[in-house]
């Protein structure tokens, strides 16, 4: 995995709530993504698990559904009718353009802070299945996460065996650690959605920093000696102090 001193990367809105999220192996059984009913409860919609999910269950979705997405944000939902056959044709789209929009490949784009949603149709028929309503909030403030340690490869495999907490503004590293940066609005709320946010170090010579899968940078120590990470993205930029106490690892 190549080091680098500037590199663009997609930004985790935040799924779970809460200052520290975990999900073991020892828990209990893999986690299965979390599915919203619809406003008519008839349908099942989901999030597919991308880099604004911290928290991935086995089955590729999140494992909470998410209550707010970052205006300019982009992400996938899917939907299912079980009271049709598999082979019914079923169309997802949002109910108010102006506020959602979509991509030729099925992604959502959130355009304007307000109430968004999707709606179930059945293909050709024009008939609404059920639909599904969150909220779209602009990003206010960035914070970032951390974890480290063995389990620092669960995220990039899907395993269920990792813990990430919040941090201040100043992380001490002595080993391999994972950082991620989180979106949230003026009322504090957690957002979900891919955003590009542009993470650069100051002093590469003492921390290396390489990107992951969903979004994540992993900090490589050098050297001792402190530096500063800056992220950038959706109008916001946030800096993390970094203090290394180890050499590489």
């Amino acid at each position: 995995m190549k080091p680098l001193s500037a590199l663009s990367f997609v930004a985790l809105g935040l799924v779970a709530s809460g200052c520290v999220v975990s999900a073991t192996a020892t828990d209990g059984p893999p986690l299965t993504g979390a599915a919203q009913s619809g406003s008519l409860g008839l349908a099942k919609f989901q999030y597919a698990c991308d880099s604004s999910t911290l928290v991935c269950a086995q089955d590729g979705n999140a494992a909470a559904f998410p209550s707010y997405i970052a205006t300019g944000a982009r992400f996938k939902l899917t939907g299912r009718y079980d009271g049709e056959s598999p082979a019914t044709a079923l169309v997802l789209s949002p109910i108010a353009r102006e506020l959602v929009s979509t991509d030729p490949d099925g992604t959502l784009v959130a355009l304007q802070a307000g109430w968004g949603g999707v709606e179930l149709k059945k293909r050709g028929a024009g008939e609404t299945v059920d639909f599904a309503m969150f909220r779209i909030a602009t990003p206010s403030k960035m914070v970032f996460f951390s974890t480290y340690g063995s389990s620092t490869t669960s995220p990039v495999t899907g395993a269920q065996s990792w813990k990430m907490s919040e941090l201040g503004s100043r992380l001490t590293v002595s080993q391999r650690t994972l950082v991620q940066a989180i979106f949230r609005s003026s009322g504090g709320e957690s957002l979900a959605g891919e955003v590009p946010v542009d993470f650069k170090v100051a002093d590469p010579s003492i921390v290396d920093v390489s990107s992951l899968a969903r979004g994540r940078v992993e900090l490589t120590p050098r050297k001792k000696g402190t530096t500063e990470i800056s992220a950038e993205g959706g109008g916001i930029k946030a800096t993390l102090a970094i203090e290394v106490t180890g050499g590489a690892s």
